[in-house]
């Protein structure tokens, strides 16, 4: 299955936030925000999955599964070598809101 970052919300390609969804200040530009991801997992390696994501060569993940997170993902809190508590840094670096509906309580690792 595809993860899901848990506890946050970026921008859609459109720049837009769906309704009722927590959203990042416009200056938080969905690219911008795949971008930053891709710089805490790793190393892109130059192709696409068939859904158009960025593969990324990089150290293994810690990840824990919450459940469903829609069609074919699962909402993952996940920790990188590189880069850390995910989530958290992408809270941190304001591309991306934390969402308190499903962030529950999360405290941030290092």
């Amino acid at each position: 299955p595809t993860l899901r970052l848990s506890g946050i919300n970026a921008r859609e390609t459109d720049g837009s936030c769906r309704s009722g969804d927590p959203c990042p200040s416009p200056e938080a530009k969905w690219d911008d925000a795949r971008d930053f991801l891709v710089g805490l997992v790793g190393t892109p390696t130059g192709g696409k999955s068939k859904h158009g994501h960025i593969l990324v060569n990089g150290p293994t993940m810690d990840c824990l599964s919450v459940g469903g997170a829609g069609g074919d993902r699962t909402g993952a809190w996940c920790v990188s070598p590189k880069g850390g508590d995910l989530s958290c840094a992408m809270v941190e670096s304001g591309l991306a809101a934390k969402w308190a509906k499903f962030w529950q309580g999360h405290v941030c690792q290092n």
